[in-house]
């Protein structure tokens, strides 16, 4: 069964307003493909007050994400919210037969986003209604830390994401038909990220994968593990910034690879985590 033992209470959100994201676990905070967030800190204002607020039924994990006056964002209720920007006033909402733990992608007028019910849904982004969904070969937890699911990531009409099945999937975005998958040797929660020719993701089996555009494995990289996560299980995106991927796995280690063989630049160890983690 999917799901956290903990009984968190329901918030949201609009830290867009608040301007803080202490108590939001987020898969994707960020503004491209490449999965790079930056904001020039003359954009920042530093005395922010609350404009509204709105409560779900349930724990939020998904982060919101705004298109022109409309903010989306899933709850572990069920529903994908469609909010005004200004009002905080219900849109639309669109109820699924799981916990929505992804972060959507916005492209072309459609909003897609996967649900613990085993489906990447795509619904029209102004009315909520569905165009078509699509079945993986379901979805399942890794342990009480994994708490999102892959946010998928849309280029050239391809929706790309993980899945609980093992799987990377690319799926035609206008039709829903099945482009092509991939197999890892473990969950995929972590969001993929693009680049014009290739999808980066890494995988609950400890490796990170280099894919072509086509589904085929162009390289693959293995994390070195530490005592308490020995696999070095990836469940975050990376970022991708001119030659190098960047990304961190639970063994505490953040990666610097070459995203051309993926051989490595470096790796930084957090000191420490050990024992702050696990005792």
């Amino acid at each position: 069964m999917f799901g956290l033992k903990y009984d968190w209470r329901p918030i949201i959100i609009l830290f867009i307003a608040v301007g803080c994201f202490c108590q939001l676990r987020a898969q994707q905070l960020a503004k491209g493909l490449d999965r790079q967030n930056y904001t020039a800190q003359s954009n920042i204002r530093l005395n922010l007050a609350l404009k509204w607020k709105f409560k779900t039924k349930g724990r939020l994990f998904s982060s919101p994400v705004v298109w022109k006056d409309i903010v989306f964002v899933g709850s572990c209720d069920s529903n994908l919210y469609a909010l005004n920007k200004t009002s905080g006033n219900i849109l639309w909402k669109y109820k699924t037969t799981g916990e929505i733990r992804s972060t959507v992608a916005i492209d072309g007028g459609t909003v897609y986003f996967l649900s613990t019910d085993g489906y990447l849904y795509a619904l029209d982004v102004q009315t909520g209604r569905k165009l078509w969904q699509f079945s993986t070969d379901g979805e399942k937890s890794y342990d009480v830390w994994d708490y999102f699911l892959s946010s998928p990531a849309v280029a050239d009409d391809v929706v790309y994401f993980g899945s609980g099945d093992h799987h990377v999937y690319a799926v035609d975005a206008k039709s829903g038909k099945l482009v092509w998958k991939f197999l890892t040797g473990g969950i995929v929660h972590a969001a993929p990220t693009l680049t014009q020719q290739r999808v980066f993701i890494g995988s609950f089996d400890g490796y990170f994968y280099c894919l072509k555009k086509d589904g085929t494995l162009h390289w693959k990289f293995k994390t070195v593990g530490e005592r308490y996560f020995p696999k070095g299980e990836i469940q975050f995106h990376a970022a991708v910034a001119d030659s190098t991927v960047y990304f961190g796995a639970r063994d505490f280690n953040v990666y610097a690879l070459n995203i051309e063989n993926g051989s490595g630049f470096w790796v930084y160890h957090q000191p420490g985590r050990e024992l702050d983690e696990c005792s």
